[in-house]
């Protein structure tokens, strides 16, 4: 196999689903700890990864892995679901058998946090936070106009992060 088929082969294992279990043991040391992921989507590109068949060996940028976590506990009645969205970056190693390739490791560079916090330089979209506050104190005055704004502030985030996908799309 040359170089560009291996690639080939690697990008569609780590997209398909025929390494799922590998992408499932990344998010055993996520935080907080969880009863179970499901609904795996990874957005992988084939110019994203890069191949080392000296080592046999790949690393990968640019990933979006999609997934839903079981939390609180795993029966219906206290556990409760989070999809969430992780950008990463990592590396596996595969190797070249008589039909193919085979991934049999594979890790992300970055620490996985289910509940992660939006950092205060993406909170501050004065836009939404005083919206989120004038919504706020027509429910209730002060302690209304606070969790208004905090809300505000969330929302900022999330419009704010997929504009930032727009424009880097337009930009391409």
């Amino acid at each position: 196999m040359n170089i560009q088929q291996i690639k080939e082969a690697i990008a569609e294992q780590l997209y398909s689903g025929l390494c799922d279990e590998l992408w499932y043991s990344v998010f055993d040391n996520a935080s907080p700890g969880h009863y179970g992921i499901h609904d795996l989507e990874v957005d992988i590109s084939e110019d994203d990864l890069e191949i080392n068949p000296s080592t046999q060996s790949f690393t990968f940028s640019n990933t979006l892995i999609s997934v839903t976590a079981r939390m609180g506990s795993s029966n219906d009645s206290d556990g409760f679901d989070i999809p969430a969205n992780f950008k990463v970056t990592g590396s596996g190693e595969y190797e070249i058998l008589d039909d193919g390739v085979r991934i049999n490791d594979l890790g992300v560079n970055e620490h996985l946090d289910f509940y992660d916090r939006p950092t205060p330089e993406k909170t501050n979209k004065p836009g939404a936070i005083i919206g989120g506050a004038i919504l706020g104190a027509s429910l209730g005055a002060i302690p209304g106009a606070v969790i208004g704004g905090f809300i505000g502030g969330l929302l900022g985030v999330i419009l704010d992060d997929s504009s930032e996908e727009e424009s880097k799309s337009e930009n391409d």
